[in-house]
């Protein structure tokens, strides 16, 4: 569990009991392997009555982002250390929220681009991309409708993941064996996802009924991004095929249609 947050509330220790918090200015320490394990209340914590902060109490824009960044724990050592180390993905946040607004600003003074930092964002592409692009984070994009289930059911997925690798990995397999054609983008994503480690490639390679070979058109960028035409010979036309729809990836860049 690796979870940092802004907000003051205990709501995240109500999920699962047992897990461990940390508050300013007693954090771990990303750079040893297994200290960073549990909720980090970067601004500090309510009191289970919700009557007060615990320990040193709250640290709020009121009282100083800027100042709180200059602290080696928030700026120049704590989330260097973490993008240093670890993928970060904002959540629930808008890129104009003082505390990441700061943050990100005093992390690229020093750190230039950033690398491997995400954030959940609504919206129309153009708009959620740009909205944070300058900050030098990368948007990913989801459909708000219906009270924004597309990011519950994201972040579940992920959990599920996370929680069971192996059986994901084999369930990726499976779904692999129907082809590239029969799946779409996203699962396609998947299947090139573990291809790209040792063991997903051993699974996949391996077992009395791999997948079929037209999984290479999917792993070869010039077949995915062939160009369109007919299939069969000058006289006898067949249908009309663009690989990009069969063997596309949900991370390509989409092709100008011609």
């Amino acid at each position: 569990m690796r979870l940092v947050t802004t907000n003051f509330d205990r709501m995240f220790d109500e999920c699962k009991v047992g897990l461990n918090s940390f508050k300013p200015p007693n954090l771990p320490d990303p750079a040893c392997p297994g200290e960073l394990n549990g909720i980090v209340y970067l601004h500090g914590k309510a009191t289970p009555e919700y009557d007060g902060a615990e320990d040193d109490g709250f640290c709020t824009f009121q009282l100083g982002i800027r100042e709180s960044l200059s602290i080696r724990w928030m700026g120049d050592f704590f989330f260097h250390e973490i993008i240093d180390r670890y993928f970060v993905v904002f959540v629930g946040y808008t890129a104009d929220d003082p505390p990441v607004q700061y943050l990100l600003e005093a992390l690229n003074k020093t750190a230039g681009r950033l690398e491997g930092v995400y954030a959940f964002q609504s919206g129309e592409a153009k708009y959620a991309t740009t909205r944070w692009q300058h900050k030098g984070v990368e948007a990913i994009l989801y459909d708000e409708a219906n009270r924004h289930s597309a990011l519950w059911e994201t972040l579940e997925a992920w959990a599920e993941r996370a929680d069971d690798a192996d059986g994901w990995i084999d369930r990726v397999v499976e779904l692999a064996r129907q082809g590239p054609e029969k799946l779409a983008p996203h699962q396609r994503g998947q299947v090139a996802h573990i291809t790209g480690t040792v063991e997903g490639v051993r699974k996949f390679s391996e077992g009395e009924n791999p997948p079929p070979a037209t999984w290479l058109c999917v792993f070869d960028p010039f077949r995915r991004y062939e160009k369109p035409g007919h299939v069969g010979r000058f006289d006898d036309r067949g249908p009309y095929l663009d690989p990009f729809d069969l063997f596309g990836l949900d991370s390509d860049a989409v092709p100008e249609q011609t």
